[in-house]
C-alpha cells in the first residue's frame, strides 16, 4: 500500500504492476482488483512460475507504456522463525546471514530484469520497516497501524 501512495504521489498509479502469490488472487473484492490491474500471480513453485512469468513479462515490454514493477525478493512477510531458516540456508550456501531481512531469492528477479531489460532504465531497492510489529493488511486499510514507518531506498541501478 506504501507503494501505491508513492504512485499516487508520481502520477503513476496506473502504471505499477506487483508480483504477488496466487492465494491473494482469490481474495473477496481485492482479488478481482488485483486481475483488473493485471498483477502477476506465482506460486512460488519455479517449474510453474517461470512459464507465467515469461508470457506476463511479455505483455509489459511496450517502452511507450510506463511501468513500475513491484517485486519482493525475499517472497514472504518477516518473522523469527522465517529469519532463522534463511540464516541456515544462508550458512550452507556461503552466502551472509542477514539480521533484519530475509535473504532475497534471485530466479523470478532476474527472469524479470532478463526479459525487461530493453523497456525499463532503473531499478530501486526499497525497503519498509515498521516502528513495532508488522501490521496486518488491515490494520493498514484502516489506518490503525502503523502509527510509523521507515522506507529506504538506494539509488537507482541503471540497466
Amino acid at each position: 500500500m506504501y507503494l501505491w501512495n508513492l504512485a499516487v504521489r508520481k502520477s503513476c498509479l496506473g502504471d505499477i504492476k506487483y508480483v504477488l502469490k496466487s492465494s491473494l488472487m482469490g481474495l473477496p473484492v481485492f482479488g478481482w482488483g488485483f486481475h483488473v490491474l493485471e498483477f502477476i500471480s506465482v506460486e512460488r513453485k519455479w517449474e510453474v512460475d517461470q512459464p507465467v512469468l515469461h508470457q506476463m513479462l511479455s505483455t509489459l515490454k511496450n517502452p511507450q507504456d510506463p511501468l513500475w514493477l513491484a517485486l519482493f525478493p525475499e517472497g514472504t512477510d518477516f518473522t523469527e522463525e522465517k529469519c532463522k531458516r534463511s540464516q541456515e540456508y544462508a550458512s550452507k550456501a556461503g552466502l551472509p546471514k542477514l539480521t533484519n531481512v530475509l535473504l532475497p531469492k534471485t530466479k523470478g528477479f532476474s527472469i524479470c530484469l532478463e526479459a525487461l531489460r530493453d523497456t525499463i532504465d532503473a531499478v530501486y531497492d526499497v525497503s519498509i520497516a515498521y516502528k513495532h510489529n508488522l501490521p496486518s493488511f488491515l490494520d493498514n486499510v484502516f489506518g490503525v497501524d502503523p502509527s510509523e514507518i521507515r522506507v529506504q531506498g538506494q539509488a537507482p541501478i541503471a540497466v
